[in-house]
């Protein structure tokens, strides 16, 4: 198992923030982002930040991103602006050379993005809902009252009223000209379009407030005829070589409904559609299928709202440090979901002896909620009044009930791809009995990406043990100072490895998981363990690991 390594270019801004936000919750993928600036907003969200020359130098930035699609083996590639879509173009042929997917507009799709005036030409040749539009301010027939766009402009950037005959325009041809609307509702369609030409669900939002040109407050979902319209043209735009995640922008108002905006890349404001529960960046990733249902919520919503997220770094001397330590369950692997996997399957081996699935399911899953792991099946036969017979029956399936795979958090396959690849060694250091936890090893994947696997129920000593931590230094053949420790128990892994020398450690906390510690209760009664870090995911260890030195000899 491998993860994609997916580069998005130009990234480091709000745009990119958007694309990462949409693909955070993908599995398998290694997010490399490449900007020109060394610090920026999305620096510590990616599992690889790398700092490229300037547009402007055109050479030295072809060089580079070529050079780095080989060097770090980039199979798929998205464009966060509108800047760098030329280049991309330029080089398209080169970047397929090197096996990469390039999910970036190309050919007149790319034209129609660049100009707004030779859009609204395609419009109209290819008859889609548009406004009236004019070269001039003072042409033929055009209104008493116009609004002016920037032809190369996005959203509501450098727009002008102006009042036909009387107001003066220093650079006309610089602006398309459309009548001037007073009362109408503004819609924004965020989709994909994979380099097949097909497209993803529409994600529809109607924008009901924007700060400067963003949109801050949408609710999302569209009236049929927008969706209509929308769908045409993006259907039509994937005929002229649109690709990858594009926007589209819309007005309603009582006369009908025109297209008024193309975006050939992200739209800043995908992240409202992502977190209403659609992301056409899913469509665009996974494996094609024949009919890709419509685009709805989970449940009707009256609200999306952008707010800004503040992510505090802290300075951690962690020079020298050259292996990390895992725990399994809740770290790497979702525990939760594999005990359901073997209840269904344990259910299959005993359905002549059991309740219908959805009851059995449903109680054994309210016990694991509870935290009853240990004599799961010893209360569900209670619950029940199944005799001992049936329980020894059930203890024996699930022990014996393999899921065909292990459900991995979407970041740890990219994550442990990029330490490896910076030089780490990566150990594992799981607690709970043998057979479970190599069962789970062997649909998982994960030992290809580990240099040591540790089960502490071979080892004759269990987390917290500092012998338990010191065997997997050994096995890295590093000393524990030279090691951390990431994991979700703050008593077991955390305090165990500090106790056991290592460096430093980090506590990382899983939506859903078994635990929920205070942190801020644990550090009052462990005030001589101030060496950890609490993480949201796996991908905060890039912001504090230092860039380590491989060991050919000993990898």
């Amino acid at each position: 198992m491998k993860a994609r390594s997916l580069l998005l270019l130009c990234a480091g801004g709000y745009q990119g923030l958007a694309l990462i936000q949409g693909l955070q919750t993908l599995p398998g993928l290694r997010l490399i982002v490449a900007d020109a600036w060394a610090d920026n907003v999305t620096r510590h969200l990616a599992d690889l930040y790398v700092v490229a020359p300037p547009l402007s130098e055109r050479e030295a930035f072809e060089d580079f991103l070529l050079r780095l699609c080989r060097e770090q083996g980039v199979e798929l590639l998205m464009a966060a602006t509108g800047h760098e879509l030329e280049t991309v173009e330029r080089l398209r042929g080169e970047l397929r050379a090197l096996g990469v997917t390039v999910l970036v507009s190309s050919g007149r799709a790319l034209r129609l993005g660049r100009d707004k005036l030779d859009f609204y030409r395609w419009l109209a040749d290819e008859g889609h809902p548009a406004l009236p539009f004019y070269e001039h301010p003072e042409a033929e027939g055009a209104p008493p009252w116009l609004i002016g766009k920037g032809r190369a402009t996005w959203g509501g950037r450098e727009l002008l009223r102006h009042r036909r005959g009387q107001d003066r325009v220093e650079t006309p041809e610089a602006y398309v000209w459309q009548p001037l609307l007073q009362d109408f509702e503004e819609f924004s369609v965020d989709v994909a379009v994979r380099p097949d030409g097909a497209v993803s669900p529409l994600a529809l939002r109607r924008r009901l407030r924007t700060v400067g040109g963003y949109a801050v407050v949408c609710e999302p979902g569209a009236p049929a005829e927008v969706e209509a319209a929308a769908r045409a043209v993006v259907q039509g735009l994937a005929v002229e070589g649109a690709c990858g995640p594009l926007n589209l922008q819309l007005l309603r108002w009582e006369g009908g409904v025109a297209v008024t905006d193309f975006n050939p890349r992200v739209g800043t404001s995908m992240a409202l559609s992502v977190c209403a529960g659609l992301n056409p960046l899913e469509f665009l990733l996974a494996p094609p299928r024949p009919e890709a249902p419509p685009a709805r919520p989970a449940a009707p919503l009256w609200r999306s709202t952008q707010l800004f997220r503040q992510q505090a770094v802290p300075r951690l001397a962690l020079d020298g440090v050259r292996g990390v330590v895992l725990d399994l369950d809740d770290t790497l692997l979702d525990q939760k979901a594999w005990m359901l996997d073997k209840l269904r399957l344990c259910w299959a081996a005993l359905a002549d002896r059991l309740p219908p699935q959805p009851q059995f399911l449903a109680d054994g899953w309210a016990l694991i909620e509870e935290g009853q792991r240990a004599d799961l099946f010893d209360r569900l036969c209670a619950r029940h009044g199944w005799d001992a017979a049936l329980r020894d029956a059930l203890i024996e399936a699930y022990r014996a009930a393999l899921p065909a795979q292990a459900v991995l958090y979407p970041e740890v396959l990219g994550v442990l791809e990029q330490l490896r690849r910076a030089g780490y060694r990566l150990a594992l250091l799981t607690d709970n009995p043998a057979a479970s936890q190599r069962q789970k090893l062997r649909v998982s994947g994960l030992p290809a990406l580990l240099d040591a696997v540790l089960l502490t129920a071979e080892l004759g000593c269990r987390k917290p043990e500092p012998a338990a931590f010191r065997a997997a230094a050994d096995a890295l053949a590093l000393p524990p100072e030279a090691l951390v420790m990431v994991g979700d128990n703050l008593h077991r892994d955390i305090h165990g490895a500090l106790c056991a020398g290592y460096r430093h450690a980090f506590q990382l906390t899983r939506p859903g998981a078994f635990f929920n510690f205070d942190r801020r209760r644990w550090r009052e009664l462990h005030p001589e363990h101030d060496a950890w870090t609490a993480l949201d995911d796996l991908r905060g260890l890039h912001a504090h690991l230092p860039a380590a030195t491989p060991d050919k000899e000993t990898r």
